[in-house]
């Protein structure tokens, strides 16, 4: 992962007060949380901050353990000589590329059948990541994701590639979708048909 750096204020831009550079674990004390610069590390995207009362420093929360929005840190509105809110957490994005999918809120976007199968294109909108879906299949059958910048005129293939192992259903990992399209590709078997959703 990138380089954490203390930043006088909630974004790339500002000064840095400290750097660790060098790849080690630190326990830190978060006071509050608020939202910034949307920043971008590994194919991770947080537009949220948290203040470090020992360093009087700001932090991207891509570099806090964690969920994307701390759980029990609040807002730092509620300490006015820092300010700031959460309002805008909502529209955070905060997967990671061949990352675990985040099922809460999801949705299945697009889908299609290949011979009694069904391929999804299960998509998270908070997160704005994506991942396929097979279900009512059997061992051996494969699901995987592509993903476009043009449209689907060019695409990157065979994301997260898996197959059923066990029982009927299998899932990708996930990926970031943000301003990208994707779709789910599932065969029934390997060297069988193969059969992609649209785009989304």
């Amino acid at each position: 992962m990138g380089q954490p750096n203390l930043r006088q204020d909630s974004n790339t831009g500002s000064g840095i007060n400290f750097s660790n550079g060098n790849g080690i674990s630190v326990e830190v004390r978060v006071l509050c949380q608020r939202v910034g610069e949307r920043a971008t590390v590994d194919g991770m995207v947080n537009n949220v901050w948290s203040y470090l009362p020992d360093y009087h420093s700001w932090i991207s929360n891509l570099f806090v353990q964690g969920p994307a929005l701390l759980k029990d840190v609040p807002s730092c509105g509620d300490f006015p000589p820092i300010g700031g809110t959460l309002a805008g957490a909502e529209n955070n994005t905060s997967c990671g590329d061949g990352t675990q999918p985040d099922s809460a809120g999801a949705w299945t976007a697009k889908s299609t059948t290949v011979f009694g199968r069904t391929v999804e294109l299960r998509y998270n909108g908070t997160t704005q990541c994506a991942w396929g879906r097979i279900t009512g299949g059997t061992v051996g059958d494969e699901i995987w994701v592509d993903r476009s910048a043009d449209g689907g005129k060019t695409w990157d293939s065979m994301l997260g590639y898996t197959t059923v192992t066990s029982g009927n259903d299998a899932y990708t990992t996930q990926w970031n979708d943000a301003g990208l399209v994707m779709r789910a590709c599932g065969t029934n078997g390997r060297g069988g048909s193969i059969e992609c959703t649209g785009w989304f």
